[in-house]
């Protein structure tokens, strides 16, 4: 299957770096490396506290895919409008500035729950940014070239 246009590679894109970060992201809380999981910090934006049921954790996990999905977008967007080049270095610090802003964000307007972290969950964070938007750029690489590029 060939994805013609740029939207849904970059959702596309998005969304399978997304499950790559939450499953390890998932993997790193039940090694109690890291306090807070992403879908926990989705319940508390939509509910006021984490998930308290499977309702709520499936709606939490949904939000945040759909959010992967479109950093996806923005990223290949922004992407084309800048270079190609050195895109696995422009997707890692596309997953860091969305970690560093999404910590800012949450400092600054005191959301309870997310306003202080401790080392390992902001270091397991980096780490999965990090990786998100390293997969994020290879997968839409990978992608564009089996499409040619729009």
């Amino acid at each position: 299957m060939t994805i013609k246009d740029r939207l849904t590679r970059g959702f596309v894109s998005g969304i399978v770096a997304g499950i790559v970060q939450d499953s390890l992201d998932y993997t790193a809380n039940l090694a109690n490396i890291s306090k807070v999981k992403y879908l926990d910090w989705v319940g508390i934006i939509l509910f006021g506290s984490k998930p308290n049921n499977l309702g709520e954790t499936l709606l939490a996990l949904g939000g945040e895919i759909i959010f992967s999905g479109v950093s996806g977008i923005i990223f290949a967007y922004l992407i084309i409008r800048i270079t190609n080049k050195n895109i696995i270095f422009k997707g890692w610090l596309f997953g860091v500035t969305i970690w560093f802003t999404t910590y800012v964000i949450m400092t600054l307007f005191k959301v309870r729950g997310l306003e202080a972290m401790d080392f390992s969950t902001a270091a397991s964070d980096l780490f999965t940014s990090s990786l998100y938007g390293i997969l994020l750029a290879y997968t839409l690489r990978w992608l564009d070239r089996k499409t040619f590029i729009d």
